[in-house]
């Protein structure tokens, strides 16, 4: 399970990677072969979550972020770009 998920993207580089943005604005990297390896729910999802980029709590709408779906990676794979829609009014990003 990758939790409240809005897109995934597989990874080019490795078949058993997968990129996925959070419905809150974070983007997390999962290495699907891990996710079958634990029967515990929870220590399944951490121990395949490879990387985890997230925005401030504080920056986020909460609400309005479900909305937003999409995530676009670079050629190269190391630049994640996903939208959210920010707390303040005229915020979104």
């Amino acid at each position: 399970s990758f939790g409240s998920a809005t897109s995934i993207r597989p990874m080019q580089k490795d078949d058993n990677l997968v990129a996925v943005k959070g419905s809150f604005g974070s983007c997390r990297v999962f290495d699907l072969r891990r996710l079958s390896n634990n029967n515990d729910v929870r220590s399944r999802y951490q121990q395949s979550t490879l990387l985890e980029l997230s925005i401030p709590d504080s920056m986020v709408h909460q609400t309005k972020s479900v909305r937003c779906t999409g995530l676009a990676l670079d050629p190269t794979e190391s630049i994640a770009i996903a939208p959210f829609a920010g707390a303040g009014s005229g915020d979104d990003i």
